[in-house]
């Protein structure tokens, strides 16, 4: 049996409430988008009395202070909404007190009745209506996002979940196959093709990650993914690589000019050098819209120089560093795995700009997973 302790449901209704107000679209129930903002604040609070009565300090939280410190900061001198900071402050914080207090077990247990659940239902949503769930503002949209390309970190996060949880306790086979037929399927269906590469590499990877080589496998993906950023962001309108090309364009289902985005990655590019050390801040999707004509800048590197330039850069990399040196402290199948799904993640944030609830579920499976090998009191 399971969800039977009061810890256990505490934590099932606090990651509920986190995924269903950071991961769902609600515009189209204002009243309910508005219960579950307050919810989110008052388990906020709840569980950060929680984490200073029983403080204490991991490695991992002395960079994450810097990172606040620093992108707030940024965020409140430069920022036209000072809530954009406020509310990822609250929802990364409650993520850290989750992974830090509760069972690890018991964590990926909750994302995987969650996000599963995201899943099948944005999967029902879709057959009955694939042109939108739903209308905000006479635009078609969609539970999981306000454009189909906005469901694949959703699905992305349930297949990795699941295939993460299965190798470590070998249980839930049926629903990690459902899920991964589902989400690639849906993906494909609706011609989100860097999504699809990125899912339909994943479920390789669940198998791959078991063979021998799979750890130099799983460095030449990561420099690849690096490379491929930087050929994107610094070559654009000239590429003439032909192996290039025939990632972008075949695929990839883009266009050379990637469905307009080279446009906005050279004007994120020249608003960037402006303020090239600290950035401008967490903004709206008001301030995305006015500097670029679109909601984000489409691209992970440039949505971070963005927020806080090479400084920003700089710490989140110190952040990556420490929680992939602490993943990799007891190297097994299931950590490679994570690690190559975490690169299939970096790979479709080249074409997209997703939340940062995403970048840092990722961070914390790696850096906590060494929960799932210490003693019966011992802390990391």
């Amino acid at each position: 049996m399971w969800l039977v302790t009061k810890k256990q449901i505490i934590l099932f209704v606090v990651m509920f409430i986190l995924f269903v107000q950071t991961m769902l679209v609600l515009d189209f129930m204002p009243m309910l988008d508005v219960l579950f903002s307050g919810l989110r604040v008052l388990v906020f609070c709840y569980l950060f009395y929680f984490y200073v009565r029983h403080f204490y300090f991991t490695k991992l939280e002395y960079v994450l202070l810097l990172y606040a410190i620093f992108v707030g900061t940024v965020s409140f001198l430069y920022s036209e909404q000072k809530t954009s900071f406020i509310f990822q402050f609250i929802n990364i914080t409650t993520l850290l007190i989750i992974f830090k207090f509760f069972d690890f077990r018991d964590i990926l247990k909750c994302a995987i009745i969650i996000l599963s659940s995201f899943v099948y239902l944005n999967f029902l949503l879709t057959l009955i209506s694939p042109g939108g769930h739903f209308y905000i503002d006479g635009k078609a949209a969609f539970i999981l996002g306000r454009n189909y390309n906005s469901m694949g970190p959703v699905l992305l996060a349930a297949v990795i979940s699941n295939a993460f949880y299965f190798y470590v306790t070998y249980k839930l086979f049926f629903n990690l196959l459902f899920v991964s037929i589902v989400s690639f399927v849906t993906v494909v269906v609706m011609g989100s093709m860097t999504s699809a590469v990125g899912i339909g590499l994943t479920i390789f990877f669940i198998i791959f990650a078991k063979l021998k080589g799979s750890r130099l496998a799983l460095k030449v993906y990561f420099v690849f993914v690096l490379l491929f950023n930087f050929i994107l962001l610094y070559m654009q309108m000239e590429i003439d690589n032909n192996y290039v090309v025939w990632f972008v364009e075949d695929v990839l289902g883009k266009d050379m000019t990637f469905t307009d985005r080279a446009r906005v990655w050279l004007e994120a590019v020249d608003l960037i050098s402006e303020s090239l050390w600290v950035g401008y801040g967490i903004q709206p999707t008001e301030w995305f819209d006015y500097h670029f004509k679109v909601l984000s800048a489409h691209n992970f590197i440039l949505t971070m120089l963005l927020k806080g330039g090479v400084v920003l850069i700089s710490i989140f990399v110190v952040i990556l560093i420490v929680c992939v040196r602490n993943a990799n402290k007891h190297v097994t199948s299931a950590i490679t795995f994570l690690q190559l799904g975490c690169c299939s993640f970096l790979l479709m944030m080249t074409m997209e700009s997703y939340s940062m609830m995403f970048v840092f579920y990722y961070l914390f499976l790696n850096y906590f997973s060494v929960n799932l090998y210490l003693e019966d009191g011992e802390t990391i």
